[in-house]
């Protein structure tokens, strides 16, 4: 009797060792989710790409799915590393799923908030200003994210002239006469926006600058010329047409084409 049981428990414990690997054990520990935050906030139409990473103690291999995403958002379902070439301004949850096919799926939702990118909303073509009133110029601007925005001259700004950091506002006692192209910049925390400022300071006590007009008949359409000085830097409050000449093209066929009602220095305008 005592040789049966013996065998019996030699056998049983060559059975356990002999048995397959899947087999030992019928426990299993579901993967989790290391980095996967609860918000990401990014700019619409800047690319936007994040990897997803989990971690399964057992080392299976994890597959990762999207459940029901936005239009356009996609992952790769061997390294969870998700993309969207082209976001759209908006709020979006997106849900993340992990598997190692042995347990229930994990899930994890991201809130991914789609913001307007920043962008001055009043930053003129041509700022004028006059050498006996002090220049005072509030840049604003719209979109980017929630923090404060912090503003500042990148080059080209005069002796003198200062900029509020935080309310933007561009100030100069004593303008001096001349142009100046003047480089600011907007930091909002995420990103940083540069465009540029073009000033023209003029003093009242110059004698202003003689521009004539006159109209003539030129092959039976009127046309107005205005003749401007050079060096006066001033701009004409015109759209500008298809002024290109098409090799030796007369008058009459220039205005026909370009339907222009001004010529300004040798270019042809229309409304």
């Amino acid at each position: 009797m005592k040789r049966i049981i013996i065998t019996f428990i030699i056998t049983m414990f060559v059975l356990i060792l002999n048995q397959p690997e899947n087999l030992k054990s019928t426990s299993n520990n579901p993967p989790v989710f290391v980095n996967l935050p609860q918000t990401l906030s990014i700019y619409a139409g800047t690319p936007f790409s994040y990897e997803v990473l989990a971690y399964d103690a057992d080392g299976h291999t994890l597959i990762y799915y999207l459940r029901e995403p936005p239009a356009g958002v996609l992952i790769n379902s061997n390294k969870g590393l998700i993309s969207w070439n082209n976001p759209l301004a908006g709020t979006y949850y997106i849900t993340v799923g992990i598997t190692d096919s042995f347990s229930p799926v994990v899930l994890s939702t991201l809130t991914l908030i789609v913001k307007i990118p920043p962008h001055f909303l009043n930053l003129p073509a041509h700022l004028y200003a006059s050498t006996r009133v002090p220049l005072v110029f509030h840049l604003e601007m719209v979109g980017g994210s929630d923090t404060q925005f912090n503003y500042g001259f990148r080059g080209g700004a005069p002796p003198n002239m200062k900029i509020d950091e935080r309310k933007g506002i561009i100030s100069w006692e004593k303008p001096i006469t001349g142009n100046y192209q003047i480089a600011v910049s907007v930091e909002d925390g995420v990103s940083l926006i540069e465009s540029y400022l073009y000033l023209r300071v003029i003093d009242p006590a110059m004698p202003l600058p003689k521009i004539t007009h006159s109209t003539n008949n030129v092959q039976g359409i009127n046309v107005s010329t205005v003749k401007i000085p050079p060096n006066t830097n001033l701009v004409p409050r015109l759209v500008l047409g298809k002024n290109s000449i098409k090799g030796r093209e007369d008058f009459k066929s220039i205005i026909s084409r370009t339907k222009a009602i001004a010529a300004i220095n040798g270019a042809f305008f229309n409304a």
